[in-house]
This record gives structure tokens, sequence and C-alpha cells, in this order.
């Protein structure tokens, strides 16, 4: 029985340090977060999804972005996230033997408003209380990496368009002059 108890309070004291641990280290990387940061990458995939009358068509899509002029600040006081700027995506998409190629203007990323991470998550909550989230895939105190994934759905006449987006966002942290 003392064996049991000896491991057992073991145990407790190996998850309770390897907790503490964890909770560092993102402590360490929420503070990575704070600045500003340019966007350096985009990348989209997914499925478009158009009905019409009743029949359904299916298609992947690849794309990239240009014209990228997008960044985002956040802000440790106030934890305010703001993000200005656009971007433009072409996406590829393989239809009946063809590549057909839509070009997106898109401005902005996520709408501004507070900020907070649950786990891996940057949770934004804009002034209207509604949410967006996006999963930090990597940080560090140079690089940010954010997956983002959205529906984005549009009805024409008898049709409807549905876009189910996975894209991925590589930012650079911007230095700022001190003089």
């Amino acid at each position: 029985m003392k064996l049991f108890n000896y491991l057992f309070t073991g145990i407790i004291c190996a998850l309770t340090i390897t907790s503490c641990a964890k909770n560092e280290d993102f402590n360490n990387s929420d503070s990575e977060l704070i600045g500003n940061w340019k966007v350096a990458e985009i990348y989209f995939e997914g499925n478009n999804t158009i009905e019409t009358s009743g029949i359904i068509e299916t298609y992947s899509f690849y794309g990239d972005g240009y014209n990228m002029v997008l960044q985002l600040r956040f802000d440790e006081n106030s934890n305010e996230f703001s993000s200005y700027g656009g971007y433009n995506i072409q996406l590829n998409t393989i239809q009946d033997g063809k590549n057909i190629i839509t070009e997106w203007m898109n401005p902005g990323f996520i709408d501004s408003g507070k900020w907070t991470i649950d786990g891996k998550n940057l949770i934004v909550t804009n002034s209207r209380g509604e949410t967006q989230s996006a999963m930090i895939l990597s940080l560090n105190q140079h690089t940010l990496v954010l997956s983002y994934n959205f529906i984005y759905e549009t009805l024409k006449f008898d049709s409807s368009l549905t876009y189910e987006v996975k894209s991925v966002f590589s930012f650079e942290k911007q230095v700022v002059d001190q003089s």
C-alpha cells in the first residue's frame, strides 16, 4: 500500500510540474503575440459547391495571395486586436477538365475587437459581441502562422455557391522604430 501511495504521489507531482511548465511556455507565447505583424504569405484550399435547380456539383480549389498589404496589431494593455489592409487571392479550380481561375479581393482578416488566447486558438470578439477564431500553428518572436477556416455562401437567381475554405496566413513581426 505504501508503494502505491508513493507512486500516486509521484505521478501527481510529475503532472503538476508538467502542467506548470506548459503554462509558463503559454505565457511566453502570449507575450510574443504583442505588436505589429505584416502578412508574408497566404495559402487557400477547399471546396466549392454549386447547386442549380437541385443539381449539386462539388469542386476542389487552391490558391495563393498577392497584392498583400494586410497587417495585424495586438495591444497588450487593452487586449485590442486590429486588422487593416487587404489582399487578393487567385483560386484555381479544375472543373470539367478546365482550370478555372477566380480572383477574390479581401479587405482585412478577422474583425477588429478584443483578443484572447484559449489553448492554441486566437479568439477575437468584435464590438457586436460576435467571435471569430484562428488556430495558432506557430508563434515566435519573428513569425506568426495562423490557420483560419470559413464558409462563404452566395445566391444568384436559382443557384447557390458555397466555398468551404481552409487558409493559412503567415505573418512577420514588424520592428517599431523607437527613435
